[in-house]
């Protein structure tokens, strides 16, 4: 049987900007909103070691930075993750959170800025305006 790997290093759990540092084990996390990160373009070897930022949603976490090191991840095998779990919040201020992990836009494309908008209307019932002030952006965008 495999010995599943862990990147953890100890068990203290500390504040980190905002969030909470701590492991979690990988079951606990899901990638719903990965769907709205269509442009991952990153290479296994270009990934850094970061912690995941997650959100608490029920039993479970929600990933909401770090789609690709997870999958990494998972797929060498780890069973606990490094994670800084971000504030309870609703299905808007998530996918707002997860436009504003990666600013500068770095990494996000106007095609993943149109995904999150498009939810936003549709599953979340914002107004042009309310997602326009969501995002930063202005009312008349």
């Amino acid at each position: 049987m495999k010995q599943k790997k862990s990147l953890r290093t100890s068990d203290s759990a500390f504040q980190a900007g905002g969030g909470s540092f701590r492991f979690l084990p990988i079951d606990q996390l899901k990638t719903t909103y990965s769907i709205y990160r269509r442009s991952q373009n990153s290479k296994a070897e270009e990934l850094n070691p970061m912690p995941l930022r997650v959100v608490p949603v029920g039993k479970y976490f929600e990933v909401i930075d770090g789609f690709r090191r997870f999958e990494m991840w998972k797929i060498e095998g780890f069973s606990q993750i490094p994670v800084v779990i971000e504030r309870h919040g609703s299905s808007a201020d998530h996918k707002q959170m997860l436009l504003s992990a990666n600013t500068p836009r770095r990494t996000i494309t106007p095609l993943d800025e149109a995904c999150i908008a498009h939810s936003l209307i549709n599953e979340d019932r914002l107004s042009m305006a309310g997602v326009a002030s969501l995002l930063g952006h202005k009312k008349e965008w």
